[in-house]
């Protein structure tokens, strides 16, 4: 019994002691349990840090790609706009016009507040005139509108139809001159 009680109270001192010892008993090996508290906890933190950083970046990317995805939407818009635009008689547009154009169904889904505006400018040219589409939409959150602007020009038809005929016959003419020589 002796014995028992001396091994049991043995392996109690070794153990308070910290030190387990090897199958030769000459070497012994001491556990620092507080050290390796820290380093756990050290780990911890570094890991909460990169959870942290590694979610900012992703929300940014996310946020990136839906105001990237409203861009793209507003600018089909426009050019959705535009067509129409060019579909209006010449004697409709005049200079100084500002028209209010409604958006689709699914851009009003995703833009929010969307409005398109058309707006015809006079140019040095009375024949021709500048158009001007713009899409505005609310971001939110109190943030200022954004805004995409497509512009094109839109020569009156019958003018057109005449430059194109002189300049054919100017080219005719060089022709005709150039195979003469």
């Amino acid at each position: 019994m002796r014995t028992l009680n001396h091994l049991m109270q043995a392996d109690r001192t070794m153990r308070s002691i910290a030190y387990v010892p090897f199958a030769d008993n000459s070497k012994r090996f001491e556990l620092r349990s507080a050290t390796t508290v820290m380093e756990i906890i050290i780990s911890l933190f570094l890991l909460a840090t990169l959870a942290v950083l590694s979610g900012q970046i992703i929300a940014s990317v996310v946020q990136t790609r839906i105001e990237q995805r409203k861009r793209a939407w507003a600018l089909q818009e426009a050019g959705n706009a535009m067509e129409k635009a060019f579909l209006v008689p010449w004697a409709e547009l005049e200079p100084g016009q500002r028209r209010e154009w409604p958006c689709s169904e699914a851009a009003k889904r995703i833009l929010k507040d969307a409005r398109t505006t058309i707006l015809t400018e006079a140019t040095d040219d009375n024949n021709v005139r500048r158009l001007v589409v713009r899409v505005e939409w609310s971001p939110g959150r109190g943030q200022t509108t954004q805004q995409i602007q497509l512009v094109a020009f839109r020569h009156h038809p019958q003018r057109s139809e005449k430059v194109a005929v002189a300049t054919q016959m100017l080219g005719n003419d060089a022709g005709a001159s150039g195979n003469a020589e």
